[in-house]
């Protein structure tokens, strides 16, 4: 007689887990300027979970099958709402360092688009949280830099300072307006940014030593160069 086993088949569960939420850093906790405007540097930012960066940076929601046009309908069939309303009321996130510009910006993507007014909300606070992050992460990167971050952070700040202020002096509309998106947009803190203007601010130090005085009080006017001395 043939001996027949028996095979038991065992099923595989597999648990689901509920999504987490990402955690939202408010926008108030990153205080006002940067290495290279010389404001007030921020603290290095913990990294944060890859998802949580990634939910950050995203903020229009991804549709079953692909097709953003569909969003759109997506989101009203669930929230009752029936698309772009004639006038978006949109408010800028508390202590960040967003504009009137980027309303505007988000705005005129939103009514493009589709989106309520919940939805360009969403999306103008999301878009304020990707660039504290990027902020956040140029800092920890030059924080690190062994030529201009450690123990010499402050004499990095304070060189690239005095270059920003001798040719782009605060108070100026340019100069004001520069400052701004460098501390809106995090590029105030980018390595190689702030070490261009280190470098610059450095020079300009070594050119007034000792002796830089007197070699520019022996050069002559060009008055003097065509007519000789004048009395």
């Amino acid at each position: 007689m043939a001996a027949t086993a028996a095979v038991e088949k065992t099923e595989t569960k597999t648990e689901t887990k509920p999504a987490t939420t990402p955690v939202t850093k408010p926008a108030g906790d990153k205080p006002a300027g940067s290495v290279a405007t010389g404001g007030s540097t921020p603290p290095a930012a913990p990294e944060k979970p890859a998802t949580e960066t990634a939910a950050a940076a995203e903020p229009v929601a991804k549709v079953e099958g692909g097709d953003p046009a569909k969003a759109t309908d997506k989101v009203n069939t669930d929230t009752g709402a029936t698309g772009a309303p004639e006038t978006y009321e949109l408010t800028l996130p508390d202590g960040g360092l967003l504009d009137p510009d980027d309303l505007t910006a988000v705005e005129t993507l939103a009514r493009a688009n589709g989106w309520t007014n919940e939805q360009a909300q969403a999306a103008l606070e999301s878009h304020a949280e990707a660039l504290a992050a990027q902020s956040d992460r140029f800092l920890t990167a030059t924080m690190a830099d062994s030529t201009y971050g450690g123990t010499k952070l402050e004499a990095t700040q304070v060189a690239a300072k005095r270059a920003l202020d001798r040719f782009s002096p605060a108070g100026t509309p340019l100069g004001d307006q520069l400052r701004r998106q460098l501390d809106k947009n995090g590029f105030g803190n980018y390595l190689p940014l702030v070490a261009l203007l280190a470098n610059i601010g450095t020079a300009m130090a070594d050119d007034k030593g000792p002796g830089a005085g007197a070699v520019a009080g022996n050069k002559k006017t060009a008055v003097e160069k065509f007519y000789g001395p004048q009395a």
